[in-house]
């Protein structure tokens, strides 16, 4: 008498397979992503465990098992603990293991201080506005013009910086901007 087979391994798939989070303020949260966990199997899937490594969390729907062609979902989140680029992986542990590798660069802000010569006369104050990429788009910094030659502005770190002022008269009309400046920001 032949034995019966053994039943075939359970097979299940992760999408996405693997992920990279966007820059992320050291000390602050990204936006969740969700991972699903697919049981293409032709029986249940036992699910032992799932964790997370790194400066990575994760909550789950899970449960211990996973039916026939059944789907659950994990999301996990970003929360780096320092600056530069913070690794980690998601575990899923039981009859069809799956391992999730999971990347993301943690940023900080830098004080960075923009100095300037003074306009004409009938200057009230300044606006300074930072972009992203030379040229602009640029966003305006404060919302009441300064009348300091000199500003401080908080920088996410690990990226250049492009700054220009303007000068604002009594009636509030700004002058053309200045030579744009490029600020390079360390991590």
């Amino acid at each position: 008498m032949v034995p019966p087979p053994d039943p075939l391994p359970a097979a299940s798939t992760v999408s996405p397979a693997s992920i990279t989070f966007a820059n992320t303020l050291v000390g602050t949260s990204a936006p969740a992503w969700t991972i699903t966990y697919q049981n293409n199997g032709s029986a249940a899937l036992a699910i032992s465990g799932i964790s997370s490594s790194g400066d990575y969390s994760q909550s789950n729907n899970c449960g211990s098992s996973l039916a026939i062609a059944g789907v659950c979902s994990i999301n996990v989140v970003f929360t780096p603990s320092s600056s530069g680029a913070r690794n980690g992986s998601l575990q899923i542990a039981g009859d069809s293991p799956q391992n999730v590798p999971l990347s993301g660069s943690g940023v900080t802000l830098h004080n960075v201080e923009l100095n300037w010569d003074a306009s004409a006369s009938l200057v009230v104050g300044y606006f300074v506005y930072t972009g992203s990429v030379s040229g602009g788009p640029y966003i305006l910094q404060n919302a009441a013009p300064s009348p300091s030659l000199n500003y401080q502005l908080n920088l996410q770190g690990g990226q250049t910086w492009y700054l220009i002022v303007t000068a604002v008269d009594a009636n509030q009309i700004e002058s053309f901007p200045s030579n744009e400046v490029p600020a390079v920001v360390p991590p």
